[in-house]
């Protein structure tokens, strides 16, 4: 094995494109002595991404999707989760793994319970069905990958339950995040 020790490495002049591996199969192993890599680009990371929660108790009313008040954030990568309005609008476009989560304060064991992802207002996905009942809530999750334009796409987690009158959240059991994902 050869080793090549040097500061910079960059491309000929009057090309912009540097490759390693051209004909062999190339293996890039970062040995333990890496401690960071700055200049990633945006291409390569996970971001933009957020993970809210909801702090303030919340009804939701009886056939009616409610946009759900994640007003505290734990993360914000790129300032694009607004706790006022309750939206995450990237900037950047891509496909995001979103996830959204909500508990109702009941004992009653409720069927008709969704998460829903809208995207720009409308359903995104087929709305979740399935609450899983432990003797004193309900909870209800949705999961799916979006597609965002980045600017002007903004997505926003609903809850919707069918019972015949309000019910309240468990202040919590409430939670979202989203992340763009790479590779795809």
């Amino acid at each position: 094995m050869s080793k090549i020790e040097t500061n910079k490495i960059d491309s000929i002049s009057g090309t912009s494109t540097l490759k390693i591996g051209e004909t062999n199969a190339t293996t890039l192993d970062f040995d333990t002595g890496i401690t960071s890599v700055t200049n990633i680009p945006t291409d390569l990371t996970n971001t933009p991404a957020y993970h809210a929660y909801g702090s303030a108790a919340t009804s939701i009313p009886n056939n009616t999707a409610t946009l759900l008040p994640f007003n505290t954030e734990l993360l914000d990568t790129d300032n694009a989760y607004d706790t006022s309005t309750y939206f995450f609008t990237p900037q950047v476009a891509g496909k995001y793994f979103v996830f959204g989560q909500f508990r109702l304060n009941t004992s009653t064991d409720l069927d008709n319970v969704e998460c829903i992802v809208r995207k720009n207002g409308s359903n995104l996905t087929p709305p979740r069905f399935g609450s899983i009942f432990n003797g004193s809530s309900n909870t209800t999750q949705v999961s799916t990958i979006v597609d965002l334009n980045g600017s002007s796409d903004y997505i926003g987690i609903y809850a919707a339950q069918y019972s015949g009158s309000a019910k309240s959240l468990v202040t919590n059991g409430q939670y979202a995040f989203a992340y763009r994902l790479i590779g795809v």
